[in-house]
């Protein structure tokens, strides 16, 4: 087996590519938005009194048994 060694073993040529992809993915991906909206939500306590607004956080704020 022939060892290529073009691109070397220094990361940080390539850290903000790699973490430009991982956001994109992460962007992506419902599951985990939904996760960090629910988490932020219920840790600052966050109460929509707008009735017409209400309803959009209504999917994040009901979960209690999610974590």
């Amino acid at each position: 087996m022939v060892e290529t060694s073009e691109k070397g073993s220094d990361m940080n040529k390539y850290k903000k590519e790699l973490q430009e992809e991982i956001k994109a993915e992460k962007n992506q991906d419902t599951s985990y938005k939904t996760k960090v909206l629910t988490k932020y939500l219920k840790n600052d306590n966050v109460e929509v009194k707008n009735k017409a607004f209400s309803s959009i956080f209504s999917q994040f704020t009901t979960s209690s048994s999610k974590s």
